[in-house]
């Protein structure tokens, strides 16, 4: 009987074995299951990202395109700007010009007329040039007629007062 007590020990050892097996086979099974899970929540998240990152490359690109069209629109508008800045500083200066132009013109006619009230015998006598007396009979040219906007390059604005005179002859 010895051949039948091995036998049964070696049942008993393989039932033992195989419980054990099964056993680590459920908890194996557990696992995969487990990891399987695990796999498929990050092979989700994995795809979420990407759908994510694919959105925001996408604004940054939209945004980037953006900001160059609003960066050239801004250089354009700044070149814009400055031209209108020159060309504006430009005309000012000619203001200013034409400006100092009429006073010296004024300045001349009224020391011109300043001259003609201070004479001496009441007549239009200006002054002694040269030797010989000058009556004055007329200023002209003075006054000028401007046109509303047109006072940036008026043809007239080169025309100086001056005085008709006659020689008075000396006695």
């Amino acid at each position: 009987m010895a051949g039948k007590d091995t036998l049964e020990e070696e049942v008993l050892a393989l039932r033992r074995d195989k419980l054990a097996s099964e056993k680590k086979y459920s908890q194996l099974q557990e696992k995969v299951s487990k990891l399987s899970q695990e796999l498929n929540e990050e092979r989700e998240l994995n795809r979420c990202l990407s759908d994510n990152q694919k959105s925001w490359k996408d604004r940054v690109t939209g945004l980037e395109s953006r900001l160059e069209d609003v960066v050239k629109q801004k250089d354009s508008v700044s070149t814009h700007y400055m031209s209108f800045l020159i060309e504006f500083v430009a005309w000012v200066l000619q203001e200013i010009q034409d400006l100092r132009e009429q006073v010296r013109d004024l300045m001349f006619y009224l020391e011109t007329q300043k001259k003609i009230e201070d004479s001496p015998d009441g007549a239009k006598q200006v002054c002694l040039c040269g030797g010989g007396s000058y009556v004055c009979v007329e200023v002209v040219g003075f006054h000028r007629k401007f046109k509303k906007g047109s006072s940036l390059s008026p043809s007239h604005h080169n025309r100086k007062p001056r005085l008709l005179v006659e020689k008075r002859n000396s006695k």
